[in-house]
């Protein structure tokens, strides 16, 4: 938004930090008319503080009016096959909505297991079909104290409509028992879009 000082200009001044004299415009009779300013001086800077309070209200009816994001969990469990890779999918982003992640926690059904293997959670579309870091957000390399989780800032991790999150287990023993559980905010798209610009 320019300012009212570039829309004004600098009044015919050279120097903007000189100081000028104003002289009176002449009249029709040749004889002074007023102090030298303009009618559509004012008509300008009416107009540009109009523009300027519509924009301060428009803003805060879209605050007054914001959605406030769900407070969603979401949880996958599944027993590892002979391969020793489990996928656990927690679930897709509806269309119109955004995911913001805010705590992934893997393990084993109690939080003290200890199960053996690694995870990797991805961010995608369709489920991991490698182990490719391309799409890979986070690892827990071990799990020799419990279950492990980590917790994600705002704007950190989010996922976008129809991405799914998977956590992948690898070289974990075949038979045993894992889950997988994040806790995400479910916000609309365009609160999402919105909150980049508070």
């Amino acid at each position: 938004m320019t300012s009212l000082f570039d829309q004004l200009g600098d009044v015919g001044r050279a120097d903007p930090h000189a100081p000028t004299s104003q002289v009176a415009a002449p009249g029709s009779d040749g004889g002074s008319a007023g102090g030298g300013l303009d009618l559509s001086l004012f008509v300008s800077l009416g107009a540009t503080l109009g523009t300027l309070a519509d924009g301060l209200a428009a803003d805060r009816e879209r605050r007054s009016s914001m959605e406030p994001p769900g407070d969603e969990q979401i949880f996958a469990q599944g027993t590892v096959p002979s391969s020793g890779i489990l996928v656990m999918d927690l679930g897709s982003v509806p269309l119109g909505r955004v995911w913001q992640v805010r705590r992934i926690v893997v393990g084993g059904p109690q939080a003290n297991d200890t199960p053996t293997g690694a995870a990797f959670a991805f961010r995608q579309g369709a489920p991991p079909s490698d182990l490719n870091t391309s799409n890979m957000v986070d690892s827990w390399p071990s799990f020799t104290d419990g279950a492990q989780g980590s917790t994600y800032g705002t704007h950190q991790l989010f996922l976008r409509a129809s991405e799914h999150l998977f956590v992948v287990t690898s070289g974990a023993v075949s038979g045993v028992r894992w889950v997988a559980s994040a806790q995400v905010e479910d916000w609309s798209e365009a609160n999402f879009r919105s909150s980049f610009a508070e």
